[in-house]
């Protein structure tokens, strides 16, 4: 089975991840072919990004400056494919998820694995936004994959519910969302 792990992008109190968490590994769950890995970036106190080449010691079997990001790249290189859960921020990504990808380039554990993005935003977005920033950032983790497609909505919803969700093209064609352009 393929282990799925799902990172959550935000470490803020009363944070409309915790809704979508339990709805979104109880359906990969559901699915029969992923083990699922909830990764949540509260539990990873990963120093802001500062690794050099010099801080990395051997490049094959890398120490980095802190025991706590050798730990986060041996999690990340245990997944087989992975789901970023993120909220969009000033039309973007919060930094723990940037920092916390930046941290895995040296060991290119994203390398040729599917990755998949879920941004919210209280905003009329829904979080493509977010989305947007995010597959741009990624491209230098060198997931598997074309990224053409995002999932959003807008945490305004006071519960979780799938027709207030909508896709979107991250690459200049339309949606399949009414109004979605």
């Amino acid at each position: 089975m393929l282990n799925l792990q799902i990172i959550i992008g935000s470490t803020r109190p009363g944070r409309a991840a915790d809704r979508i968490v339990p709805w979104i590994s109880q359906a990969a769950r559901e699915h029969g072919a992923f083990d699922v890995d909830v990764l949540d970036l509260r539990d990873w106190q990963l120093p802001i990004f500062g690794e050099t080449f010099a801080t990395l010691g051997d490049p094959a079997n890398p120490t980095f400056s802190e025991p706590e990001v050798r730990r986060w790249n041996n999690a990340i290189m245990a997944g087989d494919a992975y789901l970023f859960i993120t909220p969009e921020y000033n039309h973007s990504v919060p930094a723990v998820l940037k920092n916390a990808i930046d941290s895995v380039f040296a060991t290119f554990a994203f390398r040729n694995k599917p990755a998949a993005f879920l941004a919210y935003s209280g905003g009329i977005g829904g979080g493509i936004r977010a989305v947007e920033h995010l597959a741009h950032i990624a491209i230098e983790a060198e997931p598997a994959g074309r990224f053409t497609r995002a999932t959003a909505w807008s945490s305004s919803a006071s519960r979780i519910d799938r027709s207030r969700y909508s896709t979107c093209s991250t690459d200049g064609q339309p949606g399949s969302a009414p109004g979605v352009r």
